[in-house]
């Protein structure tokens, strides 16, 4: 378990686990924020089960029931990433996640 204090003075926590069972266990993500919820789950986190935001709009509409075919208990991994970096790259565009994006500020 960690604490972390952001820029603003917001505390959140972290919880883990290594300790499942693969077969018997999903995996997940929960995001609880003050103007919205996130549950991401599904053995491999594949599936976006709550999308629940004060300030949903109708792009957000049907995102609690998102989920990607895999093939094994650890997904896709990061193959969309590296897919959206080579056709930013061979389409001048910005990446969906920049360098910046995983820097800690």
């Amino acid at each position: 378990m960690a604490v972390v204090k952001f820029k603003n003075g917001t505390v959140g926590t972290v919880e883990g686990t290594i300790n499942v069972d693969p077969k018997k266990l999903e995996e997940t993500l929960y995001v609880f924020g003050k103007n919205g919820t996130v549950k991401v789950g599904g053995t491999s986190t594949n599936n976006i089960d709550v999308w629940n935001f004060a300030d949903a709009t109708e792009s957000d509409a049907g995102t609690a029931s998102m989920e990607e075919a895999t093939s094994n208990i650890y997904g896709s991994g990061h193959t969309s990433l590296f897919a959206d970096m080579i056709d930013a790259i061979e389409y001048y565009r910005t990446p969906y996640v920049d360098a910046f994006a995983g820097v800690m500020q």
